[in-house]
């Protein structure tokens, strides 16, 4: 029932943001800030080489909060990356991204 809700969930959001065309092949994610609140990456450089991402590029952020199991990862993946786990996700309620992960997606 819980992950039907999810489904549901993301199915709405994906409704609201729209279909997006992206190549989830070349899309890349990093662990930004660990589960300690340690920034993983000191300078924005570093930050947009661990990406992939050209400095001449404009970057937009989305950030997503919520308890541990609630399906955050699983949103993010459908609605931005066609289901694709850039993210990791789990079966259980167990936590498989703690702390602050980027992704980026060069479409």
């Amino acid at each position: 029932k819980e992950r039907e809700r999810k489904k549901n969930m993301s199915s709405s959001l994906l409704k609201e943001v729209g279909e997006l065309d992206i190549n989830t092949e070349n899309c890349k994610s990093f662990l930004l800030v660990d589960e300690n609140e340690t920034l993983q990456v000191m300078e924005e450089e570093s930050f947009l080489e661990r990406l992939g991402i050209p400095s001449n590029k404009a970057v937009k952020v989305l950030s997503i909060f919520g308890n541990t199991g609630d399906g955050k990862s699983h949103t993010l993946n459908a609605t931005f990356f066609n289901g694709h786990e850039v993210f990791r996700t789990s079966e259980t309620q167990d936590s498989c991204t703690v702390g602050v992960w980027a992704a980026f997606d060069p479409s």
